[in-house]
């Protein structure tokens, strides 16, 4: 039976924060902003979902080799892993921008670029954590990393923008006064305390930090990282970006997306002004 899709054919890129208050949207709009390249938002850590449903079909494809039993009968086993990884790309793809099909993801040629952006969560908000978010991220404490090699399969020539930011006891404190159950985003404060202790958000985005770390580690040998710091996010380095994904464009000024408005009663979640690239052509 031929392959129902070639799993490389789609260019991919996909932005991974160190936590929130680390310029991820900033990053999100600059590569929106480039011709060709089309990235969803954070999506609720929806890769861990599709990594558990691929899961249970590799369960079930198991089950139907021969010899296994009979209750769990697929009419049609062969094949079934590949079609599922197919139908999880044609997902992501629609939620990116494109019409619901990798044939669809044409229309851009093959240069087109979807993705999307999602945090690494700190371990203190997981679900099971003493402070558990309103959307979920993707988690990495414990046993929880099975997204990572789920990645690599589902998106095996995909490229990474890895993001996180040096000043942690900044980030630490924007993440309190933007995030914190003062703002009510969080489910519920067992501690009954205003916010979590700014000692543990500290500790937590240095461990989420050291793991961006540790995948580019792993990923920039065969050129498939990049690597961004807040502190970095200039017009320079955006056009650097751009370079790396094949696109031959200069930015103006760095996106500032999320950045406080003194005018503003709640000065965050909102867009960057819009981005000045010039690209050249051809």
């Amino acid at each position: 039976e031929p392959a129902p899709c070639n799993l490389c054919e789609q260019k991919w890129v996909f932005v991974l924060s160190a936590a929130g208050r680390s310029g991820s949207t900033s990053l999100l709009e600059g590569l929106n902003a480039l011709p060709g390249v089309s990235l969803s938002g954070e999506n609720m850590g929806l890769l861990s979902e599709m990594q558990r449903q691929f899961a249970r079909v590799d369960r079930l494809v198991s089950m139907n080799e021969p010899g296994n039993a009979a209750a769990f009968a697929l009419p049609e086993w062969r094949g079934r892993r590949m079609h599922t990884l197919c139908a999880q790309q044609s997902i992501m793809a629609s939620l990116a921008g494109g019409s619901g099909s990798l044939v669809a993801a044409k229309m851009g040629g093959h240069d087109q670029i979807f993705g999307f952006k999602e945090l690494i969560e700190l371990p203190s908000f997981e679900a099971d954590g003493p402070f558990p978010g309103e959307f979920p991220h993707l988690e990495v404490s414990a046993r929880k990393r099975a997204w990572v090699s789920f990645l690599e399969q589902l998106f095996p020539c995909s490229r990474l923008v890895l993001n996180l930011r040096r000043d942690t006891a900044a980030q630490a404190r924007a993440i309190l006064s933007s995030f914190g159950s003062s703002q009510k985003n969080f489910a519920h404060d067992p501690f009954g305390d205003a916010t979590p202790p700014l000692t543990l958000i500290e500790r937590d985005i240095e461990e989420a930090s050291r793991f961006i770390l540790e995948l580019h580690k792993n990923k920039s040998a065969t050129g498939r990282s990049f690597l961004v710091y807040t502190e970095d996010m200039t017009a320079g380095r955006f056009s650097q970006l751009a370079q790396w994904l094949d696109r031959p464009c200069t930015f103006d000024s760095p996106p500032t997306a999320n950045e406080p408005d003194p005018s503003a009663q709640k000065g965050y979640f909102g867009h960057s002004a819009p981005v000045k690239v010039a690209c050249e052509e051809g």
